[in-house]
């Protein structure tokens, strides 16, 4: 369970990271 809970969080935080990458950079561009 914990595992499992911890794989998701990190998922999310990816996908947070990388959506945040995304509108950083057509900001800039």
């Amino acid at each position: 369970m914990l595992g499992h809970a911890n794989h998701s969080m990190s998922m999310q935080i990816g996908l947070c990271g990388i959506m945040v990458v995304i509108f950083l950079e057509v900001a800039y561009v």
